[in-house]
């Protein structure tokens, strides 16, 4: 790698993907230590996707310093603008706002708008990922997928989640095995 590569953009683009990645460190401690985030549904993906950002950003900030000519810097961009324009703007429509998850989305978002201000070939990229990733938050993706791999792999914590009026007891009840149990309760009613 030449010394020119290596220059003041380079060096900004890898401390947003470090301030990205630091958030995320902090968003996972958190949800590991309330056992969720703030996010509609609360499941599994609210626990494992701060760490996956943190370490899918850490790792962006290191080519970023490395090699910052990396094709692979090109091919995150369309990736991390999509998923940041889908959090973001399901967060938006949903009424939940993580103000840690908003900073990171824009770090993420400042160091695409960088990307493409430096490599003309990347703008259709990150223009792309914007507008579909906002497009796509319209079918709530994000909580659809927390839900299903709540529902798969930890459904215990359906079950936390439900009102202080439904009995537990009643839950575990019935002795016939089924996929499907329909519980329908008031929301307001206190018997």
């Amino acid at each position: 790698m030449e010394p020119a590569d290596r220059g003041p953009e380079a060096w900004a683009t890898a401390l947003l993907f470090a301030g990205v990645s630091a958030i995320g460190l902090v968003l996972g401690a958190l949800g590991f230590a309330e056992g969720r985030l703030q996010t509609r549904s609360g499941g599994l993906l609210s626990l494992v996707l701060p760490w996956l950002g943190a370490l899918f950003y850490g790792t962006l900030s290191l080519i970023a310093l490395r090699s910052p000519r990396s094709p692979w810097l090109s091919r995150a961009a369309g990736f991390y603008m999509f998923a940041h324009a889908t959090l973001v703007t399901e967060g938006l429509l949903s009424g939940i706002l993580c103000w840690p998850c908003l900073a990171a989305a824009g770090l993420a978002f400042a160091a695409g708008t960088l990307q493409a201000i430096r490599l003309s070939a990347d703008r259709i990229t990150v223009a792309t990922g914007l507008a579909l990733g906002a497009a796509a938050a319209f079918f709530s993706p994000v909580d659809r997928a927390d839900d299903w791999l709540t529902r798969s792999l930890w459904p215990s914590q359906i079950i936390s989640r439900l009102p202080a009026i439904v009995d537990r007891a009643e839950l575990a009840a019935c002795p016939h095995p089924s996929a499907v149990r329909l519980f329908v309760f008031e929301k307001d009613c206190k018997s």
